[in-house]
């Protein structure tokens, strides 16, 4: 989930849900829109336990712990809605959501809710090898600057390569059909799925 780490940012929703609000009349910094980016700018200012931080979304609530109750049936009586479900991002195409999407706000297919595009896209994501940090960023990024970063990420928001509950893998012909392409015929190495990337031999 992307949210529970943020402590003191207040959110507000211009819907019928939303979680509870810190009453102030101003804040020390004003972030608009809770996308990826957005909240991560929200969570690291909101570090700072000095000053007071506000993080507002247009959209409405996505993850059930920032008042999302969008979901199927089999999940009622659970703590979970439709995004907190990781295998159920293909459904937001079979069966679109006016809650978690922009529709006509913005002349593209995208998420507007709590968690931007991050909210319907299964959770993936994809860390760069150190190479690729050393070889392509500037000063500032390398890998050794950015590694603590990181790290603290992690930390911060768990992950894991067992994503079901029997500690099985599902639906695996997406994935062994990379793997065929990738380890068999490119020459890279198959690492484990918690951090979704493959790295060439000898990077």
């Amino acid at each position: 989930m992307l949210l529970p780490f943020i402590l003191q940012p207040l959110f507000l929703f211009p819907t019928q849900a939303s979680p509870v609000r810190r009453q102030a009349t101003s804040y020390d910094v004003i972030v608009v829109g809770s996308g990826p980016a957005g909240v991560i700018i929200a969570s690291r200012l909101s570090e700072n336990s000095a000053k007071s931080v506000l993080l507002i979304e247009g959209g409405g609530p996505s993850y059930y712990v920032t008042g999302g109750r969008e979901r199927p049936q089999w999940l009622a009586g659970t703590s979970l809605s439709r995004v907190d479900v990781l295998g159920l991002y293909s459904t937001i195409y079979s069966n679109p959501s006016t809650n978690l999407l922009c529709q006509n706000k913005i002349r593209a297919y995208g998420a507007c809710t709590i968690g931007g595009n991050s909210a319907i896209n299964a959770g993936l994501f994809y860390e760069f090898p150190a190479s690729d940090f050393d070889k392509y960023f500037p000063m500032g990024w390398k890998h050794s600057e950015v590694s603590p970063a990181i790290t603290r990420l992690y930390q911060k928001q768990p992950s894991t390569n067992k994503p079901s509950m029997d500690g099985l893998y599902y639906q695996q012909s997406g994935y062994n059909g990379a793997k065929k392409w990738l380890v068999g015929n490119a020459n890279y190495t198959e690492r484990g799925i918690l951090f979704l990337h493959f790295i060439r031999k000898g990077a």
